[in-house]
């Protein structure tokens, strides 16, 4: 039997490695939640970005949406953000939880409600990468939505995948 002390030196150490392969590996825009989108961001007509801090204008404790936030329910919206699958597959997934940054929602607590977007892909699966950032374009709605990583006050009808790149 193990003692009680070198388990503890295995999480650290576990802790450890983890932290260096997400500083060596991780994502290329680790302040995704802090970028806001203009109207510059994206060429298609009719598509809105909105970025996370547009989405902290819902209310959590009331429920109630600032009138900026509001005009974008059931809009078409392209808003980027870290993929957390809510299928088992890692490369590919229909479900998934839209997250301002990496880890979010794994690591417990989850972030507020008005800052995980729930999403569907009316056409099914969509191939992504862990750490990697997405835009996500689809119709928004301003709806609760449960999951096992935490209530989401938001919820996207995903209609199409792009890498993010920041404009210049």
């Amino acid at each position: 039997m193990r003692s009680l002390g070198l388990q503890r030196f295995d999480w650290f150490a576990g802790a450890v490695i983890v932290g260096f392969a997400w500083l060596v590996f991780g994502p290329s825009n680790p302040k995704i939640g802090d970028y806001e989108p203009s109207g510059a961001d994206f060429q298609d007509e009719g598509v809105a970005p909105l970025g996370w801090k547009d989405l902290k204008l819902l209310d959590v404790e009331s429920g109630r949406a600032a009138p900026e936030l509001a005009e974008f329910d059931g809009q078409l919206v392209r808003v980027p953000g870290y993929i957390v699958p809510l299928e088992d597959f890692q490369s590919q997934t229909a479900r998934f939880l839209l997250v301002p940054y990496v880890g979010a929602c794994i690591h417990s607590p989850p972030p507020p409600a008005n800052q995980i977007v729930s999403v569907k892909m009316r056409d099914g699966p969509v191939e992504f990468q862990m750490w990697e950032t997405y835009w996500i374009r689809g119709r928004f709605y301003l709806e609760d939505v449960e999951s096992p990583y935490g209530p989401a006050a938001f919820h996207m009808q995903g209609l199409g995948i792009d890498p993010f790149e920041a404009p210049e």
